[in-house]
């Protein structure tokens, strides 16, 4: 295993080439870069082929919430798996209002609320309502931009009254609506 620490600038698909090579040499990593913040702060594909993690210059490690050190040493006592593969399938359910930016004429879609469960089995259902921290990069990150058939990005639904968001493409404030939201949420489960 190597830990490597990326100072210089470095593309997410460079890096993950880069890793590429290690892992046909059964040869498992980690980085720690200085650079991509934001990317890194939401769920990334290739993440558990390329763990890559956003270290300040401080030596933390803001997305664990640890030092560097500590995120090493959890790393290689076995406390901290980065290199997680999928054990059972789950059955993602995403219900979003999509709203049309008009400045920009971008689509954005509202996470309303999203249900995980084993295939075939609804009534293990976990739910987690559409204002969870960082739930809107994972779906975005899971789905991709085009998603049955729109462009879109997601986005937290607003916590706090009056609910507004921030359009992604173009920085306005909009107004959160969502049209008939209680039968949309029944019509879903």
């Amino acid at each position: 295993m190597y830990f490597e620490v990326q100072r210089s600038g470095i593309t997410l698909e460079a890096l993950h080439t880069r890793q590429a090579r290690y892992r046909a040499s059964d040869v498992h990593g980690v980085w720690f870069t200085r650079t991509h913040e934001r990317a890194l702060r939401g769920a990334q594909p290739w993440q558990r082929e390329t763990p890559a993690l956003y270290v300040t210059e401080q030596h933390q490690v803001p997305a664990l919430g640890l030092s560097l050190e500590a995120t090493v040493e959890a790393t290689l006592g076995g406390h901290l798996d980065l290199f997680l593969s999928p054990v059972r399938p789950v059955q993602v359910t995403v219900l979003s209002e999509t709203i049309g930016c008009f400045r920009c004429a971008g689509n954005t879609g509202l996470l309303v609320v999203v249900w995980l469960c084993p295939p075939n089995s609804p009534d293990l259902a976990v739910m987690l309502p559409g204002t969870t921290a960082c739930l809107a990069a994972w779906v975005h990150g899971l789905l991709g931009p085009a998603w049955g058939g729109e462009h879109r990005t997601f986005t937290e639904w607003p916590r706090e009254k009056p609910r507004v968001y921030t359009c992604p493409g173009c920085g306005r404030t909009r107004q959160a609506r969502i049209q008939n939201g209680r039968a949309r949420l029944a019509a879903a489960r």
